[in-house]
């Protein structure tokens, strides 16, 4: 107790009571106050994660969708060009075919 402070709680036992008392009632309030964010801030960051894989989960089997959609699109256009380059190439067989 050699600072100026705890030279005057040595000289004043009722304001250092007072203080003590004061520190200790609010000491409860502070640790709800402290577990209250604490709960929150996990609970938050949970939500955000789960959240996360929801919205990734739903991009995910949407890129799926897309995909099997390109894949089919894509064979479809494949075996119509197919279709039309054996009619054409048939037809230009035919018609130049020497009699």
């Amino acid at each position: 107790m050699n600072s100026r402070v705890g030279q005057y709680l040595d000289d004043h036992p009722f304001v250092a009571l007072s203080l003590l008392v004061f520190i200790a009632v609010s000491a409860i309030p502070v640790a709800f106050f402290l577990i209250f964010v604490i709960s929150t801030t996990i609970v938050a960051c949970m939500g955000v994660v789960v959240l996360e894989g929801v919205v990734i989960s739903v991009g995910g089997i949407a890129l799926l969708c897309v995909l099997c959609g390109l894949g089919v699109l894509s064979l479809a256009v494949s075996g119509v060009l197919s279709i039309c380059y054996i009619a054409l190439s048939t037809l230009i067989n035919y018609w130049h075919t020497p009699k």
